[in-house]
Protein backbone atom coordinates (compact mmCIF):
# COMPACT_ATOMS: atom_id res chain seq x y z
CA UNK A 1 0.00 0.00 0.00
CA UNK A 2 1.14 3.89 -1.00
CA UNK A 3 0.91 4.76 2.90
CA UNK A 4 3.40 1.99 4.03
CA UNK A 5 5.97 2.67 1.43
CA UNK A 6 5.69 6.54 2.46
CA UNK A 7 6.26 5.45 5.85
CA UNK A 8 9.52 2.82 5.16
CA UNK A 9 10.62 6.06 3.44
CA UNK A 10 10.54 8.24 6.63
CA UNK A 11 11.77 5.75 8.46
CA UNK A 12 15.14 5.30 5.99
CA UNK A 13 15.83 9.35 4.95
CA UNK A 14 14.45 11.59 8.05
CA UNK A 15 16.54 12.51 10.97
CA UNK A 16 15.66 10.70 14.27
CA UNK A 17 13.56 14.05 15.53
CA UNK A 18 11.39 13.84 12.73
CA UNK A 19 12.32 17.10 10.97
CA UNK A 20 13.61 17.16 7.50
CA UNK A 21 15.31 20.32 5.50
CA UNK A 22 14.76 20.61 1.55
CA UNK A 23 15.88 23.31 -0.95
CA UNK A 24 14.16 24.11 -3.53
CA UNK A 25 15.93 25.36 -6.47
CA UNK A 26 13.29 25.52 -9.54
CA UNK A 27 13.22 29.45 -8.97
CA UNK A 28 9.13 29.36 -8.71
CA UNK A 29 7.51 32.66 -8.83
CA UNK A 30 6.28 32.25 -5.14
CA UNK A 31 9.42 32.96 -4.26
CA UNK A 32 10.38 29.56 -1.99
CA UNK A 33 13.70 28.46 -1.32
CA UNK A 34 13.19 25.83 1.47
CA UNK A 35 10.99 23.52 2.92
CA UNK A 36 11.20 22.52 6.89
CA UNK A 37 8.97 19.16 7.81
CA UNK A 38 8.70 18.04 11.14
CA UNK A 39 6.73 15.13 12.25
CA UNK A 40 5.16 14.22 15.67
CA UNK A 41 3.33 11.12 16.73
CA UNK A 42 0.06 13.07 16.14
CA UNK A 43 0.99 16.33 13.76
CA UNK A 44 2.45 17.01 10.50
CA UNK A 45 3.75 20.29 9.50
CA UNK A 46 5.56 21.93 6.03
CA UNK A 47 6.51 25.20 6.35
CA UNK A 48 8.01 26.89 3.26
CA UNK A 49 10.60 30.48 3.56
CA UNK A 50 11.45 32.82 1.38
CA UNK A 51 15.39 33.24 0.72
CA UNK A 52 15.31 35.84 3.35
CA UNK A 53 14.40 33.23 5.84
CA UNK A 54 10.67 34.81 6.07
CA UNK A 55 8.00 31.92 6.83
CA UNK A 56 5.32 32.52 3.75
CA UNK A 57 3.55 29.68 3.49
CA UNK A 58 2.60 25.83 5.43
CA UNK A 59 0.74 22.48 5.79
CA UNK A 60 -0.27 21.66 9.37
CA UNK A 61 -1.72 17.95 10.19
CA UNK A 62 -3.22 17.15 13.29
CA UNK A 63 -4.89 13.79 14.29
CA UNK A 64 -7.11 13.83 17.29
CA UNK A 65 -10.28 15.25 18.37
CA UNK A 66 -11.17 18.02 15.81
CA UNK A 67 -14.69 19.80 15.25
CA UNK A 68 -16.51 20.48 11.75
CA UNK A 69 -17.04 16.60 11.27
CA UNK A 70 -20.38 16.74 13.26
CA UNK A 71 -22.35 19.48 14.36
CA UNK A 72 -22.97 17.35 17.62
CA UNK A 73 -19.62 18.28 18.82
CA UNK A 74 -15.48 17.69 18.19
CA UNK A 75 -15.25 14.04 16.95
CA UNK A 76 -11.93 11.62 16.21
CA UNK A 77 -10.56 12.41 12.97
CA UNK A 78 -7.80 14.71 10.88
CA UNK A 79 -7.55 18.21 9.92
CA UNK A 80 -5.34 19.74 7.53
CA UNK A 81 -5.13 23.71 7.46
CA UNK A 82 -3.37 25.37 4.60
CA UNK A 83 -2.18 28.72 4.82
CA UNK A 84 0.01 31.21 1.91
CA UNK A 85 0.56 34.81 2.81
CA UNK A 86 -2.79 36.23 4.37
CA UNK A 87 -4.78 32.94 3.04
CA UNK A 88 -6.00 29.90 4.70
CA UNK A 89 -8.07 26.93 3.96
CA UNK A 90 -8.74 24.11 6.41
CA UNK A 91 -10.41 20.88 5.84
CA UNK A 92 -11.42 18.04 8.45
CA UNK A 93 -12.15 14.26 8.39
CA UNK A 94 -12.85 11.07 10.30
CA UNK A 95 -10.46 9.72 7.52
CA UNK A 96 -7.09 9.24 9.52
CA UNK A 97 -4.89 6.97 7.64
CA UNK A 98 -5.40 7.76 3.51
CA UNK A 99 -5.18 11.84 3.71
CA UNK A 100 -5.94 14.20 0.78
CA UNK A 101 -5.79 17.40 0.56
CA UNK A 102 -8.01 18.50 -1.73
CA UNK A 103 -7.17 21.51 -3.90
CA UNK A 104 -10.47 22.10 -4.92
CA UNK A 105 -11.11 23.30 -1.29
CA UNK A 106 -8.43 25.92 -1.46
CA UNK A 107 -10.41 29.13 -2.41
CA UNK A 108 -7.62 31.19 -3.36
CA UNK A 109 -5.11 30.41 -5.96
CA UNK A 110 -1.65 31.43 -4.51
CA UNK A 111 -2.73 28.21 -2.65
CA UNK A 112 -3.40 25.98 -4.96
CA UNK A 113 -0.16 27.16 -6.83
CA UNK A 114 1.70 27.02 -3.71
CA UNK A 115 0.90 23.06 -2.63
CA UNK A 116 1.07 22.06 -6.57
CA UNK A 117 4.97 23.27 -6.15
CA UNK A 118 6.71 19.91 -6.92
CA UNK A 119 8.78 20.13 -3.94
CA UNK A 120 5.58 20.78 -1.65
CA UNK A 121 3.61 17.98 -3.38
CA UNK A 122 6.92 15.18 -2.92
CA UNK A 123 7.63 16.65 0.59
CA UNK A 124 3.53 16.38 1.83
CA UNK A 125 3.60 12.48 0.27
CA UNK A 126 7.00 11.59 1.18
CA UNK A 127 7.32 13.05 4.75
CA UNK A 128 3.75 13.50 5.83
CA UNK A 129 2.05 10.67 3.95
CA UNK A 130 -0.33 13.37 2.82
CA UNK A 131 -1.56 13.33 -1.32
CA UNK A 132 -2.26 16.21 -2.60
CA UNK A 133 -5.51 15.61 -4.83
CA UNK A 134 -6.00 17.32 -8.91
CA UNK A 135 -7.56 20.73 -9.09
CA UNK A 136 -11.07 21.18 -10.00
CA UNK A 137 -10.65 24.49 -11.81
CA UNK A 138 -13.89 26.50 -12.84
CA UNK A 139 -12.35 27.58 -15.99
CA UNK A 140 -13.64 25.20 -19.31
CA UNK A 141 -11.08 23.95 -21.57
CA UNK A 142 -13.18 23.17 -24.82
CA UNK A 143 -9.55 20.96 -25.99
CA UNK A 144 -10.25 18.30 -23.47
CA UNK A 145 -13.35 17.47 -24.52
CA UNK A 146 -12.57 14.14 -26.31
CA UNK A 147 -12.11 12.34 -22.60
CA UNK A 148 -13.60 9.65 -21.33
CA UNK A 149 -14.70 11.31 -17.96
CA UNK A 150 -18.09 10.82 -17.44
CA UNK A 151 -20.28 13.31 -14.89
CA UNK A 152 -24.19 13.48 -13.11
CA UNK A 153 -26.20 14.67 -11.12
CA UNK A 154 -26.17 12.38 -8.40
CA UNK A 155 -28.47 9.24 -7.70
CA UNK A 156 -30.44 8.62 -4.52
CA UNK A 157 -28.72 5.27 -4.10
CA UNK A 158 -25.14 6.86 -3.60
CA UNK A 159 -26.47 9.23 -0.53
CA UNK A 160 -27.75 9.32 2.79
CA UNK A 161 -31.23 10.84 3.58
CA UNK A 162 -29.38 13.31 5.40
CA UNK A 163 -27.60 15.97 5.08
CA UNK A 164 -29.08 17.33 2.06
CA UNK A 165 -26.77 16.69 -1.09
CA UNK A 166 -26.29 20.75 -2.58
CA UNK A 167 -25.46 20.45 -6.12
CA UNK A 168 -24.52 17.13 -6.32
CA UNK A 169 -22.12 15.76 -8.63
CA UNK A 170 -20.59 12.47 -9.26
CA UNK A 171 -17.82 11.84 -11.76
CA UNK A 172 -15.90 8.58 -13.24
CA UNK A 173 -14.03 7.10 -15.86
CA UNK A 174 -15.40 4.84 -18.84
CA UNK A 175 -13.54 2.05 -17.16
CA UNK A 176 -15.49 1.93 -14.01
CA UNK A 177 -12.06 3.18 -12.03
CA UNK A 178 -12.80 5.11 -8.92
CA UNK A 179 -14.34 8.58 -9.17
CA UNK A 180 -15.60 11.29 -6.53
CA UNK A 181 -18.90 12.91 -5.26
CA UNK A 182 -19.04 16.14 -4.33
CA UNK A 183 -21.56 18.65 -2.65
CA UNK A 184 -22.31 21.48 -1.02
CA UNK A 185 -24.36 21.24 2.68
CA UNK A 186 -27.27 23.66 2.22
CA UNK A 187 -27.08 23.91 6.38
CA UNK A 188 -23.65 25.16 7.15
CA UNK A 189 -22.24 25.59 3.69
CA UNK A 190 -19.59 22.96 4.04
CA UNK A 191 -18.07 20.87 0.79
CA UNK A 192 -17.89 17.41 0.96
CA UNK A 193 -16.13 15.39 -1.03
CA UNK A 194 -15.70 11.63 -1.17
CA UNK A 195 -13.73 9.09 -3.17
CA UNK A 196 -16.18 5.91 -5.16
CA UNK A 197 -14.73 2.74 -5.63
CA UNK A 198 -14.24 0.97 -8.63
CA UNK A 199 -16.63 -1.52 -7.23
CA UNK A 200 -18.86 0.54 -6.12
CA UNK A 201 -20.96 -0.67 -2.86
CA UNK A 202 -18.89 -2.89 -0.96
CA UNK A 203 -16.38 -2.01 1.46
CA UNK A 204 -12.83 -2.38 0.70
CA UNK A 205 -9.62 -1.41 1.32
CA UNK A 206 -7.94 1.99 -0.31
CA UNK A 207 -6.11 -0.77 -3.15
CA UNK A 208 -8.89 -2.19 -3.67
CA UNK A 209 -8.29 -5.07 -1.39
CA UNK A 210 -9.44 -7.33 1.50
CA UNK A 211 -9.61 -4.46 4.78
CA UNK A 212 -11.74 -5.03 8.11
CA UNK A 213 -14.20 -2.96 10.07
CA UNK A 214 -13.34 0.55 10.56
CA UNK A 215 -9.82 -0.14 8.67
CA UNK A 216 -11.96 -0.06 5.35
CA UNK A 217 -10.94 3.33 3.17
CA UNK A 218 -14.25 2.57 1.22
CA UNK A 219 -17.46 1.89 3.49
CA UNK A 220 -20.61 0.15 3.09
CA UNK A 221 -21.44 2.21 0.25
CA UNK A 222 -19.08 2.21 -1.14
CA UNK A 223 -17.35 5.45 -0.58
CA UNK A 224 -14.74 7.05 1.53
CA UNK A 225 -14.91 9.31 4.52
CA UNK A 226 -16.01 12.88 3.63
CA UNK A 227 -13.34 15.56 3.25
CA UNK A 228 -15.24 18.25 4.74
CA UNK A 229 -13.99 21.78 3.90
CA UNK A 230 -15.56 25.32 5.73
CA UNK A 231 -16.81 28.47 3.53
CA UNK A 232 -13.54 30.14 2.54
CA UNK A 233 -14.36 33.51 4.84
CA UNK A 234 -15.41 36.92 3.87
CA UNK A 235 -18.69 35.89 2.56
CA UNK A 236 -17.83 33.89 0.00
CA UNK A 237 -19.42 30.33 -0.17
CA UNK A 238 -18.67 26.87 -2.08
CA UNK A 239 -20.69 26.69 -5.36
CA UNK A 240 -20.51 23.17 -7.53
CA UNK A 241 -20.72 23.41 -11.31
CA UNK A 242 -19.93 21.27 -14.43
CA UNK A 243 -16.53 21.78 -15.91
CA UNK A 244 -12.91 22.08 -14.98
CA UNK A 245 -9.37 22.23 -17.22
CA UNK A 246 -7.56 19.17 -15.78
CA UNK A 247 -6.19 16.01 -17.16
CA UNK A 248 -9.77 14.31 -17.58
CA UNK A 249 -11.59 17.71 -19.41
CA UNK A 250 -15.02 18.33 -18.22
CA UNK A 251 -16.50 16.89 -15.11
CA UNK A 252 -17.59 18.01 -11.36
CA UNK A 253 -16.39 21.39 -10.50
CA UNK A 254 -15.83 23.72 -7.70
CA UNK A 255 -16.14 27.30 -7.14
CA UNK A 256 -16.19 30.50 -4.17
CA UNK A 257 -18.31 33.55 -4.79
CA UNK A 258 -20.33 35.93 -2.50
CA UNK A 259 -23.40 35.38 -4.72
CA UNK A 260 -23.37 31.97 -5.80
CA UNK A 261 -25.16 31.14 -9.23
CA UNK A 262 -28.76 30.50 -9.08
CA UNK A 263 -30.09 28.73 -10.49
CA UNK A 264 -27.60 26.18 -9.45
CA UNK A 265 -25.68 24.55 -12.15
CA UNK A 266 -26.74 20.81 -9.90
CA UNK A 267 -30.01 19.80 -7.97
CA UNK A 268 -30.19 19.37 -4.68
CA UNK A 269 -30.53 15.41 -3.61
CA UNK A 270 -32.06 13.73 -0.98
CA UNK A 271 -30.62 9.85 -0.77
CA UNK A 272 -32.72 6.67 0.14
CA UNK A 273 -29.55 4.68 1.83
CA UNK A 274 -29.67 4.00 5.59
CA UNK A 275 -27.75 5.95 8.17
CA UNK A 276 -25.30 3.83 10.37
CA UNK A 277 -24.40 1.04 7.89
CA UNK A 278 -20.76 -0.60 9.01
CA UNK A 279 -17.86 -2.79 7.30
CA UNK A 280 -17.54 -6.23 8.87
CA UNK A 281 -14.51 -7.07 10.91
CA UNK A 282 -14.03 -10.48 8.64
CA UNK A 283 -14.17 -8.27 5.23
CA UNK A 284 -17.11 -10.13 4.12
CA UNK A 285 -18.96 -7.11 3.33
CA UNK A 286 -21.11 -4.14 4.84
CA UNK A 287 -23.29 -4.88 7.82
CA UNK A 288 -25.63 -2.52 10.21
CA UNK A 289 -28.39 -0.46 8.61
CA UNK A 290 -29.80 -2.10 5.62
CA UNK A 291 -27.75 -4.94 5.50
CA UNK A 292 -27.04 -8.09 7.49
CA UNK A 293 -26.84 -7.65 11.40
CA UNK A 294 -22.97 -6.99 12.11
CA UNK A 295 -23.01 -9.45 15.09
CA UNK A 296 -24.15 -12.15 12.14
CA UNK A 297 -20.59 -11.46 10.14
CA UNK A 298 -18.21 -13.78 10.54
CA UNK A 299 -15.63 -11.86 12.57
CA UNK A 300 -18.70 -11.51 14.65
CA UNK A 301 -19.31 -7.32 16.09
CA UNK A 302 -18.04 -4.19 14.93
CA UNK A 303 -16.64 -1.12 15.66
CA UNK A 304 -17.28 1.75 12.85
CA UNK A 305 -20.99 2.13 12.89
CA UNK A 306 -21.65 5.16 11.34
CA UNK A 307 -17.99 6.01 10.55
CA UNK A 308 -18.90 6.91 6.52
CA UNK A 309 -22.14 8.74 7.68
CA UNK A 310 -22.12 12.96 7.63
Amino acid sequence: MKQLLWLLFLGACTPDDGSHSIAVDDGNALGITRLETVRGDHSFELTAFSASGERVGSVQLRIGEVTGIDPAGPQYGSEIVTSFGDQQGRQVSRETKILRLETAALAAPIMKQFVGLTAVTTALAQDGGVLVSGSRSTTPSAERAYSNHWYMSCPTWNLLPTPTAGGCCLEGNDDDSAGSILFVRPDNKNLIIRYRNADAGRCQAEDGGWCSSGDCYYGPYGFSRGAISPPPGNGYNWYTTGWYADFYGYGCAVGSAVNVPDPAYWPDVIGDRTVGAACCNDGSGPCGGEFQDCGDCGGGGNNSYGAWDL
